[in-house]
């Protein structure tokens, strides 16, 4: 094989799991939205990815996306997540979404507008990750009822 063929296949092989065609996600549990991967590279000593962002309305095309944010996913996964859930009560507007990457995956997180977008707390700081789907809609009833009476559990 000649050295520019070697050189072309390094980016495929080392530094990344990601590949060209692949579903990927920023690795942040409160992370929606998936993108495509249309090319791997090495920029300056880093991988990097151009690939297409899936947004609810549009299409977003970015170049030179650091690899080190993105975590492979499957169509699977992507289609087995419930759909984001808007909530509200009184002046409480708010979403029960399901992560699909990190530790997190697969547990509901439950956000209000009170809170500035950012997760219900059961007791000081810890975060409003629930287990379940009724357990998410369990901790945002406590939420709007005051935040008094036994704290739902995770």
């Amino acid at each position: 094989m000649d050295e520019s063929r070697q050189r072309a296949a390094v980016p495929l092989r080392a530094g990344t799991a990601v590949r060209v065609g692949d579903l990927v996600m920023q690795n942040f549990p409160e992370q929606e939205f998936h993108a495509t991967v249309h090319r791997v590279y090495s920029r300056g000593g880093r991988w990097v990815a151009d690939l297409t962002w899936h947004y609810p309305a549009t299409d977003n095309y970015v170049e030179g996306y650091d690899l080190f944010l993105l975590v492979r996913v499957t169509r699977e996964q992507l289609d087995a997540v419930t759909k984001p859930i808007r909530v509200s009560a009184g002046e409480h507007q708010g979403w029960i979404k399901e992560a699909v990457v990190t530790r997190w995956a697969g547990y509901f997180r439950v956000t209000c507008s009170c809170k500035d977008g950012l997760e219900v707390c059961r007791t000081g700081r810890q975060a409003g990750w629930c287990r379940t789907l009724e357990g998410a809609r369990a901790l945002w009833a406590w939420h709007v009822a005051g935040e008094v009476g036994e704290v739902p559990p995770a």
